[in-house]
């Protein structure tokens, strides 16, 4: 599953820093551009997005998610994850909207800003299954990983490699 539109990223700060937010999500979407090369561009409206960041408060995180969301086992989901994506796909896999929640709040006080950002985005593009059959990687929860290994950066080159 991938992305065959480009990414037109809204960010939606209702807490912290607004300006270090879009400074973390313009370093990373450049860096999966020049992996991908897939366009991933920022927005002025929520309206012009397909891809909603959002940065709340943690006693706001359930309620934005049941708003935008159908997510199942929610519960077992705000129990286990830091910051939460979710994409839409249509009937010929291709991913058309995402969303991305960060308790800006919970994620600064465990310091784990950046990971969030990077992970969050990342498997935004099309890889979003943690696996532990993938190591290192920011795809394996197991792993040590905040940001891109090797082995993440292939990933990305095969899934949208032309062929």
């Amino acid at each position: 599953m991938l992305w065959k539109e480009p990414l037109r990223l809204f960010i939606k700060s209702e807490l912290g820093d607004r300006a270090l937010q879009q400074k973390l999500y313009a370093v990373q979407a450049a860096h999966l551009q020049q992996i991908t090369a897939h366009r991933l561009i920022f927005v002025q409206s929520e309206r012009d997005a397909n891809v909603i960041v959002l940065f709340i408060s943690s006693k706001n995180m359930r309620a934005n998610i049941v708003k935008r969301t159908q997510i199942d086992d929610l519960d077992k989901i705000l129990t286990n994850a830091l910051c939460l994506a979710n994409f839409e796909s249509n009937d010929k896999f291709e991913i058309t909207r995402g969303l991305i929640f960060t308790p800006i709040d919970r994620v600064r006080e465990r310091g784990r800003l950046a990971d969030c950002v990077v992970e969050e985005l990342t498997q935004l593009m099309g890889l979003p299954n943690d696996s532990v059959a993938v190591y290192p990687s920011i795809f394996n929860d197991r792993s040590i990983e905040s940001y891109l290994s090797g082995l993440d950066y292939l990933l990305l080159k095969i899934t949208y490699h032309p062929h």
